[in-house]
């Protein structure tokens, strides 16, 4: 979240990187050769003073925001920029290779230069060949949305701000291409599709960076939290995984082709049903004797979404002693809402296990009364204490977020907030990892991947998971967690008070 205007002041001190541990490297049993490697951002920012007294809700006066969370100067992001273990440095690595001849990327948003401008000049210097997919935006103007793209009608029609988005990219690649011969560097928009909205596809938030796609032993991808975006490889708070030398004979890499031959079929976009159907027939086709990833699972929605409700999130918010779960955004309150709040509970007839809808199969809390930890962007905070602004929002935040996180706070879950910058200084930031760590159950887990936790982000976005149950990556996504929730996320009682009318309060 920011502070207001009044309390930005002085700034110095800041962490150095070389304080935090390498990324760590997970060898991958069953795909001998294959690597995963685990990165967070971890933003080392400066310390950022107010210049008057600020006092929290049990009333200790407060200093500064806290150091390595909040990010607002040049100086920061630089800082986050220049990290040899950033994910934007492995990117880069990755982008830089001689043995790179095919990129393919997926996101919601492209925007960072310097990524975009490394790809041009392996375009201009080895002829790389690049394609990339981006999701259409659709805005929603005095209670209007914009209409969903009908893939039956030609030519598609992109509304402005789509298109000017969309050509930024595509016109930079492009130049660096020209004079070059072919192929040229292809962009496709995805997402907002449809012709009913009930069977309609959301946004395309798949998160995908794929090196050598077609290559049968050279394939590398990455995937997480973040977006190709400035903020996501630098002072966010993200979460990030590299695979390498991914073998094409191999579940993970087929269950990634059917998502990406999908992405790039226009016939699959007509509708959600059809998407669903050509991602289902595609995983079904896969031989079964090839080989697989031990402690592994992929989940591509929507096509997948009841699945790993069913076989992973329920289960392991059911059987697990300790969860905790780092969230963007916060809905659906009859599957995580619900989940966190039930395991919370020592009586699994208590209220906050009971579905609402009944949509969702049913939590056993047959362990009961887990640890539960929920960490969030301090926007949540400010909305919860009543600090709202334009159309209801905080951030990306809303105030029904809000009650479900209070919700959830209620039941027992620990809830803590990361302060975050969204409109002080140089740039933007928020907490935006997407990340639930079962621990303390029979088994150990770690779901983690592109989507938020909402509905749509289950049923009707294009969104890639990923459980991990290998115990080293395992731990390294603990070790983090317990960093940010113990030693740099902020309670509610830790936080600035702010004794102003909403109106007056820009945050």
């Amino acid at each position: 979240m920011k502070i207001l205007v009044m309390f930005m002041a002085l700034t110095f001190g800041a962490i150095s990187h070389a304080q935090l541990p390498a990324p760590t490297v997970h060898q991958i049993p069953g795909l001998p050769g294959a690597e995963l490697e685990i990165r967070f951002t971890n933003p080392q920012c400066e310390e950022h003073f107010y210049d008057s007294d600020v006092y929290s809700n049990s009333g200790e006066l407060l200093k500064s925001k806290p150091k390595g969370v909040y990010c607002a100067g040049k100086s920061d992001f630089t800082s986050a920029f220049d990290w040899g273990h950033s994910p934007r440095m492995k990117l880069l690595e990755w982008i830089q290779s001689p043995q790179t001849k095919e990129i393919l990327f997926v996101y919601q948003s492209v925007s960072d230069s310097a990524l975009l401008g490394a790809i041009c000049e392996a375009i201009k210097a080895r002829g790389v060949k690049v394609t990339f997919v981006m999701s259409r935006d659709r805005v929603e103007e005095e209670g209007v949305w914009d209409p969903l793209i009908d893939m039956n009608k030609t030519p598609v029609v992109e509304t402005e701000r789509t298109q000017r988005k969309f050509e930024r990219v595509l016109t930079k690649l492009t130049r660096c291409g020209l004079g070059k011969g072919d192929p040229q560097p292809v962009g496709i928009l995805r997402g907002h599709t449809g012709v009913k909205e009930s069977d309609s596809i959301g946004w395309a938030h798949n998160k995908y960076f794929i090196v050598n796609p077609n290559d049968p032993d050279q394939m590398s991808f990455s995937s997480g939290s973040g977006n190709f975006t400035t903020g996501a490889v630098s002072t966010n708070h993200e979460n990030w995984f590299f695979f390498t030398h991914v073998p094409q004979d191999s579940h993970l890499a087929r269950s990634l082709q059917c998502t990406i031959s999908a992405q790039l079929d226009d016939s699959a976009h007509v509708s959600r049903s059809i998407y669903e159907k050509r991602i289902q027939d595609c995983l079904a086709a896969i031989p079964k004797e090839l080989k697989k990833a031990e402690g592994i699972r992929s989940y591509m929605v929507p096509a997948q979404g009841d699945v790993a409700i069913k076989e992973t999130i329920v289960p392991y918010f059911s059987h697990s002693k300790k969860i905790t779960v780092a969230a963007h955004l916060l809905g659906y309150p009859d599957l995580f809402v619900r989940g966190m709040s039930c395991a919370a509970q020592t009586n699994p007839s208590s209220k906050y296990c009971q579905s609402r809808r009944g949509q969702v199969p049913g939590f056993l809390a047959d362990i009961g009364g887990a640890e539960v930890r929920l960490l969030m962007d301090d926007d949540i905070h400010w909305l919860m204490v009543g600090q709202v602004g334009d159309k209801g929002k905080v951030g990306y935040n809303d105030s029904w977020e809000a009650s479900l996180a209070e919700r959830a706070q209620k039941s027992g879950v620990d809830l803590r907030f990361m302060q975050t910058n969204h409109h002080q200084g140089f740039g933007a930031q928020i907490h935006h990892s997407k990340i639930l760590l079962f621990e303390g159950g029979s088994q150990e887990g770690v779901w983690t991947g592109a989507g938020n936790l909402t509905e749509n982000a289950m049923h009707s976005n294009f969104e890639n998971y990923y459980f991990f149950q290998i115990p080293s990556v395992v731990e390294a996504y603990s070790q983090q967690l317990d960093k940010m929730f113990i030693e740099q996320a902020t309670q509610a009682m830790d936080m600035p008070k702010l004794d102003r009318p909403a109106s007056e309060s820009v945050l």
